[in-house]
């Protein structure tokens, strides 16, 4: 399959659903940033004790819910490719829930290697992007562990890189 391909199909894709991938992402990113104005709040009301626990808490919950809402994305990705919406949004979630140890475990992992890389020179960061870069959809679609994604991710974008 070509890039040119790949990237045709995309772009139907995601023009076609546009409301059902916001709606989805909206479902959690809603919800973080309530916590994230708690924990605002409590800062601008110089309550040190409640911004710092509520900031820990809305960190906690922001890493929890951007991955799952990867893994949703991914399932929907998934669900229309046939043209239809068989599953609701909460499926989606529900279908991504028992992967996020593996997609927490994975993209904090993918996100330090990557920052380390950046910090470096740059290149070594761009590298392991362009090689990490199916880490998310490996777990969610081949039901691969976190570690097993790397090396599958690696394999998918070899000689497209």
């Amino acid at each position: 399959m070509s890039i040119r391909r790949v990237f045709a199909q995309a772009w139907k894709l995601y023009t076609r659903w546009f409301g059902r991938f916001v709606l989805t992402a909206a479902a959690i990113f809603v919800v973080l940033e309530f916590f994230a104005a708690v924990s605002a709040s409590a800062a601008h009301a110089h309550n040190w004790a409640a911004a710092v626990l509520w900031g820990i808490v809305s960190f906690m919950l922001w890493v929890v819910g951007t991955f799952w809402v990867q893994g949703a994305l991914v399932e929907a990705v998934n669900d229309l490719r046939d043209g239809r919406a068989d599953l609701s949004i909460g499926e989606l979630f529900r279908r991504a829930q028992p992967l996020l140890p593996a997609l927490i475990a994975a993209g904090v992992v993918a996100a330090l290697g990557i920052a380390f890389g950046l910090v470096l020179l740059i290149v070594p960061g761009l590298i392991l992007l362009t090689r990490w870069i199916f880490i998310v959809p490996v777990i969610v679609l081949e039901k691969k562990s976190a570690g097993e994604s790397f090396g599958r991710s690696r394999e998918l974008v070899k000689g497209s890189g």
